[in-house]
């Protein structure tokens, strides 16, 4: 999970960010483009070469959040985000991962002490690589849209107090609320959702 920044093709994050958010949870049907919001968090684990499991999709996104939205100028929407991320954990800024020494022969790994002071399973590893993920991402930004061109912005409930007080700091003219978003699709069935359209044999 952490093993690449979290902009990387590589990462499960980039993966969210680029193709499921946009795929499983924005509403084609609506009138207005949206962004979607969630947690860094929210994801825990890669995903495996292989088949995709029910399994697999809750080892990767196990909270079943559900998606709230508002709709905001784009002047508001494109603001929310930076704020969310006051100072965000830039893959682009992480220092890069140890080097690991070519005269060792220590694998990467996960170092472990035992409570009795045994030699046991405290086995010597080098530093497994991590970087460091952001708060909050979100789908990419819609193009094209004017300052005042209206936009759904979409986040999980989980956050919903944080949001609409950013909305009543950014925009204090309008009292913004939230409304169910795509009832049934969560962090959880936005997965199957998108590796069954787009993977083969899965």
């Amino acid at each position: 999970m952490f093993k690449y920044p979290y902009t990387d093709s590589r990462s499960v994050l980039n993966l969210v960010i680029k193709e499921v958010l946009p795929f499983s949870i924005i509403d084609k049907t609506r009138p207005y483009p949206a962004i979607v919001i969630v947690n860094g968090g929210s994801q825990r684990f890669d995903i495996i070469k292989g088949p995709f499991t029910v399994d697999d999709g809750y080892i990767v996104s196990p909270f079943p959040g559900d998606f709230v939205y508002a709709t905001v100028p784009y002047k508001v929407a494109k603001k929310i985000f930076k704020i969310l991320n006051k100072a965000p954990a830039s893959g682009d800024d992480a220092p890069p991962p140890s080097a690991i020494d070519d005269s060792t022969t220590l694998t990467p790994g996960f170092v472990t002490k035992d409570d009795y002071g045994y030699g046991g399973d405290d086995w010597a590893h080098s530093p497994i690589p991590a970087f460091p993920t952001p708060a909050f991402v979100s789908s990419p930004l819609p193009a094209g849209l004017g300052d005042n061109d209206l936009i759904d912005v979409v986040w999980l409930a989980f956050f919903n107090k944080g949001i609409l007080s950013i909305l009543k700091n950014l925009d204090p003219a309008n009292n913004y609320t939230s409304q169910p978003y795509r009832v049934g699709v969560n962090t959880i069935t936005m997965w199957p959702i998108y590796v069954k359209a787009n993977w083969s044999k899965c």
